[in-house]
């Protein structure tokens, strides 16, 4: 790779990696482009070369943060022979959302899109995302992975962030500790229907 495409991905990282900073920090709204340019430490028109709007700022570090903490996961609750790891993997992330529910507000706060379905469906996921999705879904369905088995990933995901981001921020329709093991059944029956 050439010296100024270095450069251009770094440039692109230190928006992304302030943008994300600043929105746990402040909150989306609570956050300019301004700010985030400042913060990355490059002239606010930089930010536009890179991307069209705050709203693709917004749905970037959404998804790269998504991504984090499934990779967290993955290592906090590694695939194992013999269990329903589906149900251990969605068990770790609840326990990961309950410890951050700021990273869970700030997931939840660009909800327009889903958690993964519509990234994917934009081509918007970068090629060690697309890796990492193909080899979560393969740990999901034990198996080739076909497209029923992506969906249902996808839908037992997005059951999971939601419910999670309902019972740990707005103790709704209870505490996560009384609706945990409701969710975790869900993800059980959804994942067992392959």
């Amino acid at each position: 790779m050439q010296e100024s495409a270095l450069r251009t991905d770094d440039k692109r990282l230190r928006i992304e990696n302030a943008a994300i900073e600043l929105f746990l920090r402040q909150g989306i709204g609570g956050t300019s482009v301004g700010q985030i340019a400042q913060k990355a430490g490059v002239a606010k028109g930089s930010v536009y070369t890179y991307f069209k709007d705050k709203q693709a700022i917004i749905d970037q570090a959404v998804l790269d943060k998504t991504f984090e903490v499934f990779e967290y996961t993955l290592q906090q609750a590694p695939p194992a022979q013999g269990e329903d790891w589906p149900v251990t993997f969605c068990g770790a992330l609840i326990d990961f959302y309950t410890q951050n529910p700021h990273i869970l507000r700030f997931i939840m706060a660009s909800k327009e899109r889903g958690v993964l379905a519509s990234y994917v469906e934009s081509g918007q996921l970068s090629v060690p995302q697309g890796h990492f999705l193909r080899r979560l879904v393969g740990h999901f369905c034990c198996g080739e992975p076909t497209r029923d088995d992506f969906n249902r990933m996808a839908m037992a995901l997005e059951f999971v962030v939601s419910s999670s981001y309902y019972a740990v921020v707005r103790r709704q329709p209870d505490d996560i500790r009384v609706v945990r093991p409701l969710i975790l059944h869900t993800v059980s029956k959804l994942c067992s229907s392959r």
